[in-house]
């Protein structure tokens, strides 16, 4: 049982509430005769600066009111391990190059991204997308996301089947601890 709280509980006085109301109207106003973008990073920097003041205002009060450090307790000795309990060596550190069915798959949702693009593109603003320069932004952007996208789902897939690949055959031959 800890006889008294880390922080006490933060008290208002009806003078630091009326402070705080008058802040607000005051950023409000200010709302008013600026641009929107102007007043969001008003407001961003006020809380940036808020949470800076009462993020040193707790750390201060909670490292003045630390408990006096009682020295750690010491470890339990381990026996060190053998050579053969050590696990094998994987190969999951070493890096490959891309080989062709990684540049297939690059290719072909890249291919499926420029389609789907263009589609969605014909939905959303169907005079517009059969403009050359429109389509062409819409292809190239479709092309690159699906692309980086099957690129990243590819390897993160391939990775994941190399793992467990390695797990299975390293399984079998563990040794289990003494």
């Amino acid at each position: 049982m800890d006889p008294e709280p880390d922080l006490p509980p933060p008290r208002f006085t009806l003078r630091s509430l009326g402070i705080v109301i008058a802040l607000f109207g005051a950023a409000f106003a200010l709302m008013k005769w600026v641009s929107p973008v102007a007043s969001a990073a008003l407001l961003l920097g006020a809380l940036a600066i808020f949470g800076h003041v009462a993020g040193a205002y707790i750390g201060t009060r909670l490292k003045q009111k630390r408990p006096i450090a009682r020295p750690p307790e010491p470890r339990p000795v381990e026996d060190p391990l053998s050579e053969e309990e050590f696990a094998p060596r994987t190969q999951l550190g070493e890096t490959t190059h891309i080989d062709r069915l990684g540049y297939g798959v690059t290719i072909v949702t890249a291919i499926l991204g420029a389609i789907a693009v263009a589609i969605a593109g014909s939905y959303w603003a169907p005079r517009e997308i059969w403009k050359p320069a429109v389509f062409a932004v819409c292809l190239a952007s479709g092309a690159a996301l699906g692309g980086i996208g099957g690129l990243t789902i590819f390897h993160f897939a391939w990775q994941l089947i190399q793992s467990w690949r390695q797990a299975m055959r390293h399984s079998n031959s563990a040794t289990t601890r003494r």
